[in-house]
């Protein structure tokens, strides 16, 4: 879960400049059931669901700290919506290269 992960940092932010949404969203963490469902709009779904989320706390622009499927999570709402992004800080962000890149990449040679 977030709080187990995070604990520590979560407490030790300065409420007072500071206002912090710490969640396991559906399917990850305490907020199970459902099950995931790790199909090819898995990613997009997550950011979508997480929008309507902050949405609906009325957050307003905000910055996001992605772990890990939320760091791709992240990457997906802040390209859609950069509106709503004052930044994102990103870690252990899994990456997903389509075939064209990988040719690109292994067509490039290594430095020595």
């Amino acid at each position: 879960t977030i709080w187990t992960d995070f604990k520590p940092q979560i407490v030790s932010l300065d409420k007072s400049k500071f206002t912090l949404i710490a969640w396991d969203p559906p399917g990850h963490g305490k907020s199970r059931p459902p099950d995931v469902e790790y199909d090819p709009d898995f990613y997009n779904r997550g950011a979508e669901f997480t929008v309507k989320f902050l949405k609906a706390l009325n957050v307003g622009k905000l910055s996001i700290l992605g772990w890990s499927n939320g760091g791709i999570q992240g990457m997906i709402i802040a390209a859609k919506y950069p509106e709503l992004i004052e930044a994102l800080v990103l870690w252990g962000a899994k990456a997903y290269i389509v075939k064209g890149e990988v040719d690109y990449l292994q067509g490039r040679s290594s430095p020595r």
